[in-house]
């Protein structure tokens, strides 16, 4: 019996340990993650400069520089130096076909030289569509950098919208909520009310704590993406330093530009464009670059003789001009009508963007007056509300107002205050969106 007594004594001790060694290397770890508070402007910065997104396209314009460097760069030659020994003996044959027996032939070269062979038409056309295809680069890079930058504010107001949802519904609970739930406990405990009001109110507060937990899940899942956009560490955990919304215009749209205007402003629409002459200017190498000719040029001075201690200067000079018209070109047109395609696929993506554009700007627009009028609408809802809940608590401590009038009034501030919430947040991200669509950047 004693044995038994001993084995589950120290079976819950061992049980214990453990338990308690599991909680502090969980709570160790929790100790180690670092908290990065984040408001708006820290968004704005961050992005632009640690995004993946970006740095991809910051890739992608090195590449591109690149290219246009080595484009640049056609008329350099090549240059050439060294030391070569020709020895032969026996036969050899001279250039009207006789063949000679018992030849002993011993030269030496030594020098340095230069050739070059250059393509007229890629120095002429291929250059400037490598100036082109590049300022196209930079302008998409930008597109790119703005709906970067915008995703991750959505992101941002999303998640500041959830967490202020959690701090009115927190604010609910301990000042109001929890206070009328004990409140009515007493009173049911004097006799002064009935148990099925108790309940009725424990209920409420029930499901105010699942809005609670609703909004900071919320709130954890755009956290977590935030810190994705951000290109945080792993062991980071992004927080919103910003516990209040407001509204604020950041675009003045006064002089209510055409929307054809704006499209052409966006750097996507001049990216396409830049890459429709680029491709133009490619063309040309092909149909007016075939007809110029190639320069070729190859020279050196050397040392030349028997062996290098008995040998001659020397030097050479070869240069010429030829003509290469490839007949498929003329022919068949391949390359023309394949570069005609590229053309016309990129008009047509120029086209689709204009109107896409159009569209963003209109709506955009409207968004932010809908918006604006969406969040001047909730404030007086929201001051209304907060008035009527305050009456409706004095009424009831009074003894005037039945419990659920309270829950009531309760429900349409906590409503009124969501409403507000979604309405300033709707509205910060209309005049984000607008900013772009009239043709800014970040």
């Amino acid at each position: 019996m004693r044995l038994g007594q001993n084995y589950i004594k120290y079976s819950l001790i061992l049980l214990t340990t453990i338990l308690l060694g599991t909680k502090t290397e969980g709570q160790d770890l929790n100790l180690t993650q670092e908290v990065l508070y984040v408001k708006l402007e820290d968004v704005l910065e961050i992005t632009g400069t640690k995004s993946l997104i970006i740095d991809e396209y910051k890739q992608r314009l090195k590449i591109a520089k690149a290219e246009k460097k080595i484009a640049d760069q056609w008329w350099l030659p090549s240059i050439y130096g060294g030391i070569t020994k020709h020895s032969l003996n026996g036969a050899v044959m001279n250039a009207d076909g006789a063949i000679y027996n018992n030849i002993n032939q011993s030269n030496a070269w030594a020098g340095l030289g230069a050739s070059a062979e250059w393509d007229l038409s890629k120095a002429l056309f291929l250059t400037k569509s490598s100036k082109q295809k590049l300022q196209a680069l930079k302008q998409i890079s930008t597109a790119e950098k703005n709906k970067a930058v915008l995703k991750a504010v959505y992101t941002f107001l999303d998640m500041q919208a959830e967490h202020s949802k959690e701090l009115a519904i927190a604010d609910l609970l301990v000042n109001k909520a929890e206070d009328i739930t004990k409140q009515i406990s007493i009173q049911v405990e004097l006799g002064i009310r009935y148990k099925s009001e108790l309940y009725l109110s424990q209920a409420r507060l029930g499901h105010f704590k699942i809005q609670r937990l609703e909004a900071n899940r919320k709130y954890r899942i755009k956290a977590a993406e935030l810190a994705n956009l951000l290109n945080a560490d792993a062991n980071v955990r992004v927080e919103s330093a910003d516990h209040s919304v407001t509204g604020v215009a950041i675009i003045d749209d006064t002089q209510n530009s055409p929307p054809l205007l704006l499209a052409k402003q966006r750097p996507e629409f001049k990216g396409l464009e830049m890459e429709i002459n680029s491709l133009r200017t490619g063309k040309r190498a092909i149909t007016t670059g075939m007809w110029l000719p190639d320069v070729k040029l190859n020279t050196y001075q050397s040392m030349f003789g028997g062996n290098i201690s008995n040998s001659s200067p020397t030097n050479l000079l070869n240069m010429g001009i030829v003509w290469k018209i490839p007949l498929a070109n003329l022919i068949g047109k391949g390359e023309i009508k394949k570069h005609n395609g590229l053309i016309g696929l990129h008009e047509n993506k120029l086209k689709q963007f204009q109107n896409l554009a159009i569209q963003e700007a209109v709506n955009a627009r409207e968004q932010s007056k809908i918006s604006a009028q969406m969040m001047k609408i909730s404030d007086e809802a929201l001051q209304v509300a907060a008035q009527a809940m305050l009456q409706s608590i004095e009424r009831q401590m009074m003894g005037t107002a039945q419990p659920f009038e309270v829950f009531q009034a309760q429900e349409y501030y906590l409503q009124a205050k969501l409403d507000y919430i979604l309405a300033v947040t709707s509205f910060n991200k209309a005049q984000y969106s607008m900013y772009i669509a009239l043709g800014n950047n970040f």
